[in-house]
C-alpha cells in the first residue's frame, strides 16, 4: 500500500495541468508475452508476463520549435507491475529548458529518432523505442529548424551523454554517446528530401575481465570522433583491452538516413532507407543492404499503410578471401551488447533476450542476422484508432550459428484505441499471436483504461 501510494503522491495535480491514471493488465498463454504486446513499448512493462499494473503521469504543454520565450518543460511518469514479480519503478522523469531553437533537459523519458514512420514502423534500425528510457542530458534543436533565412533549408540536430548501467549489465556503469544530424531540403506538404546520421557508441565502465575501461576527457573526444588508433597503441600500456587499442574505443552503432517525402492533395507518401554503421564498417555502402527500406502511403490522415523490408544477413568476403561478418549489436568488450535492460535498443528484429526463454542479460545475442517482411495498416476515426500488423521473419542466428537451420516466425496483432467511451475516460487493448521457430507459439491480451483529469488549477 505504501508503494501505491508514493505512486500516486509523485504525480500530485501540482505539478501541472493534464493527469492521466491509467490501469490494466496483460495476459498469455506462455511465458512471454507476443511480439508485437512487448516491442516498441520503451520496456513499458518490465519482466511482467501475466499481471496487473497501474500507471500515473503527468507532463508540462511542448513548446513549439519557434518559441520566442523561455520554456521549461517536465514529465514524471511512475508505473507499478504487479505478478509474479512486483516492482514500482519511475518510469519517466525528466526537466528541461527551451529558449528558441535550443533545447536543454535532462533525466529520462520516451524518444523518437530517425526518418521512419511515426506510427507503422517497425522501429528505427539503432533506435527504436523497444528499450526503457535511458537516463542522459541532452542539448538539441527542437526538431527541424531554419538556422538561414530559407526556409526549404531545415536541420535537426542533438547530442547527449548518458549512462547505460543496470544491474545485470555485463560491463558495469558504461556511458552513452549520441549525436545525430539531419538535413531537410524542400516542403514536406509537397515534395522533401531529408538526409541524416545518427551515431551511439557505448564507452566507459568497469569490465570484469578488463578492470575500470578508458573514461576522461581525452578518450571521450576519441569517442565523439570514432577515433582509429590504427596500432599506435601498446595495449600492455595504454589501458585498454587490446581490441580496443588496435581499433577504436568503445561498441559504435549508426546509420545513414534518407528519405522521400511526397504530398498531393489528400494523399501523403513517405520514403525511407536507414543503412546501418557497425564500427567502421558502415561508413561507406559496402553493406547497403543492410538497414530499413519502408514505403508508407497515408490518406487525408484518417488511413494509412505501411510496409518495411528489414535486412541484417550481409557478408561480405574480406583479406584472403576470408567470410567476414559485421555481427550486429554484439560486441566482445560490452557483452551484453547494444541492449539496455534486456531490450535491444535499436530493431526489435534483432532479438532481446528478454524474449528468449533460453537466453541471459549479459549473454551475445543469439538472433542478429534476420530478413524480414513488415506490413502495418491504421484506420483512424475521431474516436476510434484501428491498427494491424504482421512480420514475417527468416532467422538465421548469429556468427556463431551458420550453416544451422533458418527459423521462420509469424507474428500479428490488432490494436484498438477508444476514446472517450465515458467521459474523459478511453480503452486501449491489444490481442497479439505468434507462430514460429524462434518465438514459442503463443496469444497474448493487453488491454488499458486510461482516465485525464483536466485544468488541475
Amino acid at each position: 500500500m505504501r508503494k501505491f501510494l508514493w505512486l500516486l503522491f509523485i504525480s500530485c495535480p501540482s505539478w501541472g495541468q493534464v493527469l492521466h491514471v491509467e490501469g490494466g493488465g496483460n495476459y498469455t498463454s506462455a511465458s512471454h508475452m507476443p511480439y508485437y504486446v512487448i516491442t516498441n513499448q520503451d520496456g513499458l512493462y518490465g519482466n511482467m508476463k501475466n499481471g496487473a499494473f497501474v500507471r500515473t503521469n503527468v507532463f508540462s504543454p511542448s513548446p513549439t520549435a519557434d518559441s520566442i520565450s523561455f520554456h521549461f518543460n517536465y514529465g514524471i511518469d511512475a508505473i507499478g507491475r504487479f505478478g509474479q514479480n512486483k516492482d514500482v519503478e519511475l518510469y519517466q522523469g525528466y526537466v528541461g529548458l527551451q529558449y528558441k531553437w535550443l533545447a536543454l533537459w535532462g533525466g529520462k523519458r520516451r524518444e523518437f529518432y530517425g526518418n521512419q514512420d511515426t506510427l507503422l514502423s517497425s522501429g528505427g534500425a539503432v533506435w527504436s523505442g523497444n528499450a526503457p528510457p535511458i537516463p542522459k542530458i541532452m542539448l538539441s534543436t527542437p526538431g527541424f529548424i531554419s538556422p538561414f533565412k530559407y526556409k526549404w533549408l531545415k536541420v535537426s540536430t542533438g547530442m547527449a551523454h548518458g549512462w547505460l548501467g543496470y544491474k545485470e549489465s555485463y560491463v558495469q556503469n558504461p556511458y552513452l554517446h549520441q549525436k545525430y544530424f539531419y538535413v531537410r531540403l524542400g516542403d514536406p506538404q509537397k515534395i522533401s528530401f531529408t538526409a541524416g546520421i545518427q551515431h551511439y557508441a557505448q564507452w566507459g565502465g568497469v569490465s570484469p575481465q578488463y578492470g575500470q575501461l578508458p573514461d576522461d576527457f581525452k578518450n571521450f573526444l576519441k569517442v565523439f570522433f570514432a577515433y582509429n588508433n590504427e596500432d599506435r597503441l601498446d595495449p600492455t600500456q595504454s589501458g585498454m583491452p587490446e581490441n580496443e587499442a588496435r581499433n577504436r574505443i568503445g561498441n559504435h552503432v549508426g546509420t545513414k538516413d534518407f528519405g522521400l517525402d511526397f504530398g498531393y492533395k489528400r494523399w501523403q507518401v513517405k520514403l525511407y532507407w536507414q543503412n546501418f554503421i557497425e564500427d567502421i564498417t558502415g561508413v561507406g555502402f559496402r553493406n547497403a543492404m543492410d538497414g530499413i527500406w519502408g514505403i508508407s502511403l497515408g490518406h487525408n490522415h484518417r488511413w494509412k499503410v505501411n510496409y518495411e523490408f528489414i535486412h541484417t544477413y550481409t557478408y561480405y568476403v574480406a583479406i584472403e578471401d576470408k567470410l567476414q561478418l559485421d555481427d550486429y549489436f554484439n560486441n566482445t568488450v560490452y557483452r551484453s551488447g547494444w541492449t539496455y535492460k534486456g531490450y535491444v535498443i535499436g530493431t526489435p528484429l534483432i532479438t532481446s533476450p528478454i524474449l528468449l526463454s533460453d537466453s541471459l542479460i549479459g549473454r551475445k545475442l543469439t538472433n542478429n542476422r534476420v530478413i524480414a517482411h513488415h506490413v502495418a495498416a491504421s484506420y483512424s476515426t475521431s474516436k476510434v484508432s484501428l491498427i494491424i500488423q504482421y512480420l514475417f521473419s527468416r532467422n538465421y542466428g548469429n556468427s556463431e550459428t551458420i550453416g544451422e537451420p533458418t527459423k521462420l516466425d509469424h507474428c500479428m496483432a490488432l490494436m484498438a484505441n477508444i476514446r472517450e467511451i465515458f467521459p474523459r475516460l478511453s480503452l486501449k487493448a491489444t490481442i497479439a499471436y505468434d507462430r514460429g521457430e524462434l518465438l514459442e507459439t503463443k496469444w497474448g491480451l493487453n488491454f488499458t483504461l486510461s482516465y485525464r483529469i483536466d485544468k488541475l488549477f
